[in-house]
């Protein structure tokens, strides 16, 4: 009898060790999870992006957050406020400017930490932000196996060949009328 009862209890234990952590599990949410922006830069300027994050406290409970950039971005990305704290179910949009100074395909991460005030639970999710900057001076070719057209010949070219096309249409329909009659 007495093995039956320490069994029962093993089990009560057991399923509260698994079901506690799960009552009181941080959560996190953030929207926007991946931007792809794009942008042109001439040769010398800098290009300046302002972006956002939205940080959502889904917690019952005030949550301390932290914005950073990692990789790539930690030199190139300032967060106009990079910790505060939330108050249970408030959200808050997180501004930040990208600064680009040479054309380029970037990729990186804004990482958002959640973290409990009293505890050491903390959750972390990621941003991912990717940037694509091309140099307008480079930009005024189109490529795709048309080479070395610029882009005003190649529209008067489509546009003649538009206007040849409607005429003969043209010319069709008209001969086809007269031998109606």
């Amino acid at each position: 009898m007495k093995t039956r009862g320490l069994k029962k209890f093993g089990v009560i234990l057991l399923v509260l060790f698994l079901i506690i952590p799960l009552i009181c599990a941080l959560t996190a949410t953030i929207s926007n999870p991946r931007m792809v922006l794009y942008g042109n830069i001439t040769k010398g300027e800098v290009l300046t992006i302002e972006n956002s994050v939205i940080v959502v406290n889904d917690n019952e409970h005030e949550t301390i957050i932290n914005v950073a950039p990692t990789g790539i971005w930690e030199d190139k990305v300032e967060i106009y406020e990079s910790n505060f704290t939330l108050d249970a179910w408030e959200r808050k949009e997180v501004f930040y400017l990208i600064t680009i100074d040479e054309a380029g395909n970037y990729q990186g991460d804004i990482l958002i930490t959640f973290e409990e005030e009293d505890s050491k639970n903390k959750l972390s999710l990621a941003q991912e932000l990717e940037v694509y900057v091309k140099d307008i001076n480079q930009n005024s070719k189109i490529t795709g196996g048309v080479t070395g057209i610029s882009n005003s010949k190649f529209f008067i070219i489509l546009g003649i060949g538009f206007i040849l096309i409607l005429v003969m249409t043209l010319l069709i329909i008209i001969k086809t009328r007269g031998k109606k009659k």
